[in-house]
């Protein structure tokens, strides 16, 4: 990272000329200022800015010569996790002359090809093994000539997904313009401080890439602004929590965005350590979080660095002590869990944005409590908020969408219209806080948009069902909403029946993304004129389930004691990943039974899912397929499966 007036300098370069050409000419004069940082088989790999434009010139001439039957502007999908690979890609195929259709690597192949089908796209760049419907190139790294830039022909659109399910998942395209325009925001978070400068001394920042650059929020406030502004984005090896703070300590990483999961995990695991933890070890933590609140609260931002220092024993098995920004965005995070983080020392602010309108807002105030109230800021210069009679956000400006797709037709936005975003808001001193939702839509925990039309459709056909709908009911950490399916019977059920109605529901949901899965199962009983309306009510339904909780029946207790046991050959291999499960999960090995679900029995989330299953593959040297990653959620199909990944490793 360069000195304050070279970061000014770039982003007077970056407003000369407001198209995607200009951004990566000012991105290839960084040169020899490290790029990206990551981990090869434990070995740290360094790129450059003239190593990663390189790349990415040479990736675009290749594309272009294996694309070249295809006119310029053609819409390409890039499907790939977050890594250079996928930063080389991009510019690859913007400079091509292509437009990326950027869609989540955990697509089913069915969601995939609705995104061609509805942006028409001729190509996906991918490292599936997959087959489309479209041609396929490898998302690699090439070596091949560099492609002469010509401005003219450059890529002029992005499209980015909703994440959903097929019927449900919208796709918005942002052009130069609006792209530029959230871009341009970043002088605003500069003038603010956020840890990019520091007077005329040089100034090392480094990003995380942990939120995926598919979505709005990582593309912009990690991917675009970082990049654009000669900062490091660093990569972990692997997508383990354990992982991400070994990777933040030896990188020395000092700013990391993600979702409000990913910090309310990290304070739940801090409290189930502190409680298996010695009497000192508990002490100790309790004062470091007690004392950094009092040492902040009177709101000085220099005192950050004695909060740290007083929380140093703790932040040694976190992040380290080179964090200066922290950013949580994607949906509501708790005050306890911003309470927490910020009186270690990490300052933890909430921002806002969604695929539709670009990156609106980030608190930057260095006032505790007003970081600890979960304000989402004030709106940046390219958009403007209004709220309506029925307290929802709406946001204009031109950083909002360009266009929406549907079956190949672009629906242009007019600039001056407002946009509806379904969030209830409250404004306190000119500034912003999310306090609801108003539309339909369930936001999960990694803040994925959730459509209960859709998953209404996958439950149609359930015996003894007359009427179901889908609605989103607030968990019990009050961080995000359960998926929760409702339920009017044809009859008075018996146990058989029920358990025959519970295995039915079972079979659609092994089939869903473990987001999309159904957590509570009820009957309503009663109230049979509710349903006898032409639209669901799910905002009746949700309402009735408050003002009376005793009309919904639990589907679940009907459910006997009929679990699968593990086989006894199986049981020390049962006793090994218990013990796995159990240091992930901080709780007693005693805890996890043979059918005990890591997420919805054990309180993990999908980063201890996807830490266990990593462990599992590390500790017996096998590969687990991509398949069972969203299917094998409790102890007996991990064990299963194990063993018999074991068996072919074997033969």
């Amino acid at each position: 990272m360069k000195k304050y007036s070279d970061i000014k300098n770039g982003i007077k370069k970056l407003n000369k000329e407001h198209t995607f050409a200009n951004i990566f000419l000012v991105q290839k004069d960084y040169k020899n200022i490290v790029a990206f940082e990551t981990f090869k088989n434990k070995k740290k790999v360094k790129v450059t800015y003239k190593q990663y434009t390189s790349l990415a010139l040479q990736k675009a001439h290749s594309l272009k010569r294996q694309l070249r039957h295809f006119p310029d502007n053609t819409y390409v999908l890039l499907k790939h996790s977050n890594s250079i690979e996928w930063c080389v890609n991009f510019w690859g195929l913007l400079l091509a002359g292509y437009n990326p259709v950027l869609v989540d690597n955990r697509f089913t192949e069915e969601e995939v090809e609705y995104a061609i089908s509805q942006t028409k796209a001729l190509a996906i760049v991918t490292n599936d093994t997959k087959k489309y419907s479209v041609p396929t190139i490898k998302c690699d790294l090439v070596d091949e000539k560099e492609l002469e830039i010509n401005k003219d022909n450059i890529g002029k659109k992005i499209v980015f997904c909703t994440s959903g399910t097929t019927e449900m998942f919208k796709l918005f395209e942002y052009d130069e313009k609006a792209i530029f325009s959230q871009l341009l925001n970043s002088e605003e978070i500069v003038e603010n401080g956020f840890g990019f400068t520091q007077g005329n001394k040089n100034k090392v920042v480094k990003n995380m890439g942990l939120l995926p650059f598919n979505h709005i929020f990582g593309f912009v406030a990690v991917f675009m602004w970082y990049t654009s502004l000669s900062g490091t984005i660093v990569f972990p090896e692997e997508a383990s929590p354990e992982c991400i703070f070994e990777t933040a300590r030896k990188t020395k990483v000092t700013h990391i965005f993600m979702v409000p999961m990913f910090w309310n995990r990290i304070v739940s695991s801090l409290r189930k350590k502190i409680e298996k933890g010695t009497d000192l070890e508990r002490k100790v933590v309790r004062s470091a979080i007690e004392k950094g609140f009092d040492i902040q609260r009177l709101g000085d931002h220099t005192k950050i660095a004695k909060a740290k220092s007083n929380a140093k024993f703790v932040l040694r098995s976190l992040f380290g002590s080179n964090i200066e920004y922290l950013v949580s965005g994607g949906g509501y995070i708790s005050e306890d869990t911003l309470k927490t983080i910020n009186s270690l020392g990490y300052p933890l602010y909430n921002g806002y944005g969604m695929t539709e309108a670009g990156i609106a807002c980030v608190e930057t105030t260095s006032v505790f409590k007003d970081r600890i109230k979960g304000y989402i800021g004030k709106p940046f210069s390219s958009c403007e908020f209004m709220i309506n009679e029925d307290q929802e956000l709406l946001l204009r400006g031109s950083s909002v969408h360009t266009a929406r797709i549907i079956d190949g037709v672009h629906y242009e936005r007019k600039e001056d219209e407002w946009y509806h975003t379904g969030d209830k808001v409250v404004c306190e001193n000119g500034k912003y806080r999310i306090i609801g939702r108003i539309k339909e839509l369930i936001i999960g925990q990694s803040g994925e948009n959730i459509n209960p039309n859709t998953l209404e459709i996958k439950f149609e056909k359930l015996p003894y069902v007359k009427h179901h709908c889908i609605i989103g009911l607030e968990n019990k950490s009050k961080t995000s909403e359960d998926v929760t399916l409702v339920v009017q019977t044809t009859k008075q059920l018996s146990k058989e029946e029920a358990l025959t109605l519970l295995d039915r529901i079972e079979s659609v949901n092994s089939s869903l993304q473990i987001y999309e899965r159904v957590v509570n199962i009820f009957v309503l009983r009663g109230h049979e004129d509710l349903f006898g309306l032409a639209k669901i009510p799910r905002l009746k339904v949700k309402k009735l389930y408050s003002t009376s909780p005793l009309s919904f029946f639990d589907l679940t207790a009907y459910q006997e004691n009929q679990d699968k046991e593990i086989p006894e050959e199986l049981k020390e291999l049962s006793f090994e990943i218990k013990e796995i499960a159990a240091e992930i999960l901080s709780i007693p090995v005693e805890a996890i039974k043979d059918n005990s679900d890591f997420i919805n029995d054990l309180g993990g989330d999908s980063f201890c899912y996807v830490s266990l299953l990593l462990k599992v593959e590390e500790k017996y040297q096998i590969k687990l397929s991509d398949d069972y990653y969203t299917k094998c959620t409790n102890l007996y199909d991990l064990v299963t499966l194990t063993a018999k990944s074991i068996k072919e490793k074997n033969r």
